[in-house]
């Protein structure tokens, strides 16, 4: 296992952008992270590596030695300064979308969302005990093979729909995760997401 850092930097418009490049590689892979330390900070975005030195980014696997290359560590750095300053330019729109959303019907804290999916395990198991597991005629089956669906996908279908406005309307991009943690860093430090 190889795991090193370094300083990198970026010139973003008339700002110099500080950050430090985390990598750790296996013998197939491994995972970068960049992190930014100036003019934000407690920022970061990170990806797969492959042997060879390909990054996965936006879904795509790029070289970041390849000349032809658009993408280099300084320019994930630079990418991740202007989502951070699109986030901070619309901190105020985004506070208020954000504060309709937990105040709506459809927030559902992780409290909640974690009792409804003991609730669905309790269930399950309950079914368990009552059928009998290797009769594949068992009339509980259906439900049981519903119960473990519904279980399996609570997290993908609990949709974060604020998320996907505040990257809509304010084009920010990224994945839903570094919108979260923009969320917490310019909006709610709370937030349980």
């Amino acid at each position: 296992m190889l795991y090193w850092t370094i300083d990198i930097y970026a010139r973003v418009d008339d700002v110099l952008v500080e950050g430090v490049l985390y990598l750790i590689s296996f013998e197939d892979g491994g995972r970068v992270w960049v992190e930014m330390k100036k003019p934000y900070s407690d920022l970061s975005i990170g990806s797969r590596i492959r042997n060879g030195g390909t990054v996965c980014i936006r879904g795509e696997w790029v070289d970041l030695n390849d000349p032809q290359s658009e993408i280099t560590v300084n320019a994930l750095l630079a990418y991740m300064y202007r989502q951070c300053r699109q986030f901070d330019d619309h901190r105020d729109e985004i506070r208020e979308m954000y504060n309709s959303y937990i105040r709506s019907s459809e927030y559902e804290p992780v409290e909640i969302r974690e009792q409804i999916k003991r609730d669905l395990h309790a269930r399950i198991i309950e079914l368990e005990d009552e059928m009998d597991m290797d009769d594949p005629h068992d009339p509980n089956w259906k439900e049981h093979n519903d119960l473990w669906m519904r279980y399996d996908a609570f997290d993908i279908m609990h949709p974060m729909k604020v998320v996907d406005e505040i990257q809509n309307t304010f084009n920010i991009e990224g994945t839903r995760d570094f919108v979260i943690s923009l969320i917490r860093k310019f909006i709610d430090e709370e937030c349980d997401w």
